[in-house]
């Protein structure tokens, strides 16, 4: 449906009024979201914000249907809280999904219009030194590990280790196509391989790093000063707690 590398694309090559816009203001507008879901009691404000978001989506060029799918995934973990909270009112469970799946697409805009080194500038100023190393560097790891999970899966078809049903009138002994049995003994050996490397990748970059200089600290280089394209998002966020705000009286 969706993977890093895509939107880690659409954060970097995005033009838009919300890319141009600084870390805190976007910060700002998924904390709007944050505090609306907990001050709304119904669905309708929270759709209503949701419905704000998928335009500020539609606004930006990004993918509305590919990010407005991937804001629904955590709704079957939500629809669980909401069955237990069933009390025969149908608002009680459609405001906890409605919740679930606002500040998941809150989170997606931000992620999509943001590049990773950015959206963690405001954090690498009050986290420790090593957290906020280990998370800066976990997004260059990341394209690494994807890289090898990908090889190892194109290895695997080029090699005739899982294939699919084939079609009618084919030889008898590939009928069945690859067995479950044997598609998870599969994915756990590619998953035990990206741990391996996983470690590997972590330790040379280490390596390199003290070589390097490194001496428990990275320079922050990412400007967290105000621009003239955060009003847009700031409006944006008071619109969400105006709505949260309104929900309560």
């Amino acid at each position: 449906m969706i993977r890093f590398a895509s939107l880690d694309r659409w954060a970097t090559q995005g033009a838009s009024w919300l890319h141009r816009a600084s870390p805190v203001a976007k910060w700002a507008l998924l904390g709007s979201a944050v505090l609306l879901a907990i001050l709304a009691r119904e669905p309708w404000p929270l759709l209503a914000g949701y419905a704000v978001l998928v335009l500020a989506v539609a606004s930006c060029r990004l993918p509305v249907g590919t990010l407005v799918l991937v804001s629904l995934l955590p709704v079957p973990m939500f629809g669980l809280v909401a069955l237990s909270r069933w009390n025969g009112d149908v608002n009680v469970p459609l405001t906890i999904v409605a919740k679930g799946t606002l500040t998941a697409m809150a989170g997606i805009v931000v992620a999509a219009t943001t590049p990773y080194p950015d959206l963690l500038a405001p954090a690498t100023r009050v986290l420790p030194a090593v957290v906020a190393d280990s998370l800066v560097l976990t997004y260059r790891a990341l394209f690494l590990l994807v890289a090898r999970v990908e090889a190892f899966r194109l290895a695997l078809q080029a090699r005739g280790g899982v294939f699919g049903r084939p079609a009618p009138g084919a030889l008898p002994w590939p009928a069945r196509g690859t067995t479950w049995r044997r598609r998870f003994a599969l994915a756990a050996t590619g998953a035990a391989m990206t741990v391996v490397r996983a470690v590997d990748v972590s330790t040379r970059l280490y390596d390199v790093m003290r070589l390097r200089g490194y001496h428990g600290r990275l320079s922050p280089t990412r400007p967290l000063a105000p621009r003239r394209a955060d009003w847009r998002p700031l409006i944006l966020a008071l619109g969400l707690v105006a709505l949260g705000v309104a929900a309560r009286l």
